[in-house]
């Protein structure tokens, strides 16, 4: 019996030993803020399109905006090219800068003829869910799983115009909703895990357009422009229209000066207001992702292309893009990593894998609450900053093997 016990303990003991040294090799993944984290480029991928599409200078030039882009941290690069045949040679200069930096696209051209662009025929929405179907079918192999494609962004400003979105809100939402499952049975009849209902529109639009029964036929998400002067007021906003429509919100443009709803900014001033707007939407727990408008050219810029230099607010938004992840430890009482705990930060889920370990995205320079679960153990309200590195949750119902383990760990001296 004294021999078998021993057996047992020493089966213990080594097992304890393989715990601990797997668990201090195994590698977490790093976790961003958002999901979607994307810098917009639509002055110079949609507006010289045409100028400068043999331009071999220029795709130079693309190739060193897009690398800059990749090194914040963005997940996704916005392009605006127009999805006519004739673009497509300019729109593969900016995939391929895209793929050679490991970010995904934000599809958000258009058909030029739908607000007639470049001096094309305006077409109507037969034509453009028609044109769509082509485009896709020959372009295909662009797409990537993980790229957002945009079939008709801030599509009220095209076809029959504003007047015609809110003088027929029905018909409007009927096309959206059609085109939209168009499109993604191209996707999945090519295998392609591309998402496509980021109709992004204006905020009034979105109000009047985006009720609870479309936006679950748009798959539960509601894409708004939005400016405004007030880091407050734009993040109220997107809880407003998220619960309006019951759906998550994803940011689809915002930047500042705009010098109209902003006044002047310096490039300091700018940074200061980046920096605010960012902190304030960390906390709105609907916000899938953000897209900054835009990258080079206007009021807006984070880049000065005559200096050929960053502003100041791109290194802010890095600071939010790149945010430095904290490895958290979820372990019991006897110190062994609790697997698929939940950890609710900022309004997002994080599950523990690979013996309790998750990294978590810190918020700059902020302790932020968050919340710890796990089934038989009772819950834990704690903080995030940089020195949180381990959490002990307490178990419900104690089993006899957790006494066991405890007292062979303080005999090897490694409770802790």
């Amino acid at each position: 019996m004294k021999h078998k016990l021993a057996l047992i303990l020493k089966f213990l003991t080594l097992t304890i030993l393989f715990v601990t040294r797997v668990n201090a090799q195994v590698n977490t993944s790093r976790n961003n803020l958002w999901t979607i984290q994307s810098i917009d480029t639509m002055k110079s991928s949609r507006d010289l399109a045409s100028e400068k599409l043999n331009d071999k200078n220029y795709h130079q030039k693309i190739e060193e905006y897009v690398k800059v882009i990749a090194d914040t941290g963005a997940t996704h690069v916005a392009l605006g090219t127009p999805y006519e045949q004739k673009f497509i040679p300019y729109m593969k200069v900016w995939v391929d800068a895209a793929r050679k930096n490991n970010l995904k696209i934000w599809w958000r051209g258009n058909l030029a003829g739908w607000e007639g662009w470049f001096g094309y025929e305006k077409i109507n929405r037969t034509q453009h869910i028609e044109g769509i179907e082509s485009f896709l079918t020959k372009n295909i192999n662009l797409f990537e799983d993980g790229d957002i494609f945009s079939s008709c962004p801030e599509c009220e400003n095209g076809g029959d115009g504003p007047r015609a979105v809110f003088s027929d809100v029905e018909n409007y939402q009927k096309f959206l909703v059609e085109e939209y499952h168009k499109v993604k049975s191209i996707f999945a009849k090519n295998n392609k895990k591309v998402a496509a209902n980021y109709y992004s529109m204006n905020l009034d639009v979105a109000k009047a357009v985006m009720d609870i029964e479309t936006t679950k036929n748009l798959d539960g998400l509601v894409v708004v422009d939005h400016y405004v002067k007030d880091p407050d007021q734009l993040a109220n906003d997107l809880v407003s229209i998220s619960a309006k429509s019951g759906g998550k919100v994803f940011l689809g443009e915002f930047g500042a000066p705009i010098p109209d709803i902003h006044g002047e900014m310096s490039p300091d001033e700018q940074a200061i207001w980046l920096e605010e707007v960012l902190y304030r939407l960390a906390y709105v727990e609907q916000l899938v992702g953000v897209n900054y408008w835009t990258f080079t050219h206007g009021t807006t810029a984070l880049y000065d292309e005559d200096r050929d230099k960053k502003k100041p607010a791109l290194d802010v938004l890095e600071t939010f893009f790149a945010a430095k992840n904290q490895k958290i430890k979820v372990v019991n009482e006897i110190g062994f990593g609790v697997n698929n705990a939940k950890v609710l930060l900022l309004g997002k889920e994080y599950f523990t894998q690979n013996f309790g370990e998750v990294m978590l995205p810190l918020l700059p320079h902020r302790i932020v609450e968050m919340k710890v679960e796990a089934n038989n153990y009772y819950q834990l309200n704690s903080k995030l900053d940089e020195t949180k590195t381990k959490i002990t949750l307490k178990t419900k119902k104690t089993q006899w093997w957790h006494r066991t383990i405890s007292t062979i760990m303080r005999m090897l001296g490694m409770h802790q």
